[in-house]
């Protein structure tokens, strides 16, 4: 297995820059046209269209709003079909819903046995980039997880590509992820709102995650610290997951990035109402964190000598953070050769490498390539016959690739649509869906209304 810190290993900067921009799709990466799938366009009434379903008693509803209402947003859907009180929304049959939901809780147990498998192999976790200081820390976390006594991970969610028949695992966003609150609410409440037929693909979604919390290990009378970035859409995402850890009887604070926070007599990290903090819940990536981590260390300077930061935080021995920090092998990009090395030929998996081989430089359907440690589509770039047919850019161009064999998103009157169905204790208990007029989805594409119909 190749080392990602070593010179054989490609980087996303080597690749040609040859894309700003996705080009319309080509005909030979079209997928059939779906029967259990399918786009409709509805006539929205003023009281939908205005956000007028909104709770006006919540503060998560009004966060939502103030995010809908940003220049760059609109309520659940920037597409064009929503010009002219009409907008568009998707159904998925009952017995295709069942099916994507037994394949996310299989996916579920792979990826787990996948984290496994890195976590006992000090070479094959180097590839995953994390410093070699935290390995004890990651592996440690895992352990008391697989133990069955330790901290257990809440929620995340999968990235997929369906048709009539298959279901295909692009990644797992184990770690963080967006569109909780879209899911377990929001596309219900417009649904119900615009009169649309069908079933809400998440009833079950805020008693699950409810549930989980009051499972979690948090001590009564203890306080859950939501840390949040200065983000619109973290604002209402956070506010979401306070409301089903409140409903679990929990005490909670959020808080913006680490303001308020000092260290305490004994080295610990005390609130700005001088509560010591011991369970977080954060909206940030692992591998933000590890980069806060590796800049912090570079200064060498005693963490109690400076401010608290993000990593001082998150990083603490005496702190407890969901999602744990085992997570960050299970959403790494690495851990998709993993996966195709254990289960090679899996219906549910695709063909995934550290080193692109022959096989797949010449494979029919194509390739792509991904950044370890990137996320929302950023350096992704889609290479069919030897040609470049999507790429985005990002901030991830530094970073070692991954290889993974095309397969492209069903399209719809012009929309590629990514199926994502949210786990709750590595249980499915909703579906959303993210669509793109582009090839690949990024961090900005919409989400769209799902609705479960009979077969």
């Amino acid at each position: 297995m190749p080392n990602a810190t070593s010179t054989s290993v490609l980087l996303a900067s080597d690749l040609p820059s040859v894309l700003t921009e996705q080009p319309e799709t080509s005909a030979e990466l079209l997928p059939q046209m779906l029967q259990s799938l399918r786009r409709h366009i509805v006539s929205v009434p003023t009281e939908a269209d205005d956000l007028r379903w909104i709770a006006p008693e919540s503060d998560t509803d009004w966060a939502f709003f103030a995010w809908a209402s940003d220049a760059a947003s609109s309520a659940l859907s920037s597409s064009e079909a929503n010009i002219g009180r009409h907008a568009e929304y998707y159904t998925l049959t009952e017995g295709r819903a069942i099916g994507i939901a037994t394949a996310a809780a299989e996916l579920h147990s792979m990826f787990e046995a996948a984290t496994s498998k890195v976590l006992e192999d000090d070479a094959l976790l180097e590839t995953f980039g994390i410093p070699a200081a935290l390995h004890a820390k990651v592996k440690d976390s895992f352990v008391s997880h697989s133990s069955g006594v330790g901290q257990h991970s809440i929620m995340g969610r999968l990235d997929l590509a369906i048709d009539d028949h298959e279901v295909k695992v692009y990644e797992y966003n184990a770690d963080s992820a967006s569109c909780l609150y879209e899911c377990g609410y929001a596309q219900e409440r417009w649904a119900n709102a615009v009169g649309l037929e069908g079933s809400d693909p998440g009833p079950h979604l805020r008693s699950e995650l409810t549930a989980a919390w009051r499972d979690a290990g948090i001590p009564a009378g203890a306080k859950l610290h939501l840390m949040l970035d200065d983000d619109l859409e973290e604002a209402y995402h956070a506010r979401y997951v306070r409301d089903t850890v409140q409903e679990a009887g929990i005490r909670t604070k959020l808080i913006k990035g680490v303001e308020g926070m000092c260290w305490g007599p004994e080295g610990e990290v005390m609130d700005d109402e001088g509560e010591r903090v011991q369970f977080v819940w954060k909206t940030w990536a692992w591998e933000t964190v590890i980069d806060d981590y590796r800049s912090q260390t570079a200064t060498h300077q005693h963490s109690q000598q400076r401010r608290v930061s993000l990593s001082d935080v998150l990083l603490s021995d005496g702190v407890t953070v969901w999602e744990p920090l085992w997570t960050v092998i299970t959403s790494s990009k690495a851990i998709l050769p993993v996966l195709w090395q254990m289960f090679p030929g899996h219906p549910h998996l695709l063909q995934a490498e550290f080193e692109l081989s022959t096989a797949l430089r010449n494979h029919p359907a194509g390739y792509v390539t991904k950044p370890i440690g990137g996320r929302c589509g950023k350096n992704v770039t889609m290479v069919k016959d030897g040609a470049v047919v999507a790429s985005l850019g990002g901030g991830f161009d530094a970073k070692p690739l991954v290889y993974q064999e095309l397969w492209p998103l069903p399209r719809m009157d012009g929309f590629s649509v990514l199926m994502c169905p949210w786990l709750v204790r590595g249980k499915c208990a909703g579906l959303v869906l993210r669509v793109d007029k582009n090839l690949i989805t990024g961090v900005d594409s919409p989400t769209e209304v799902l609705r479960i119909v009979p077969l």
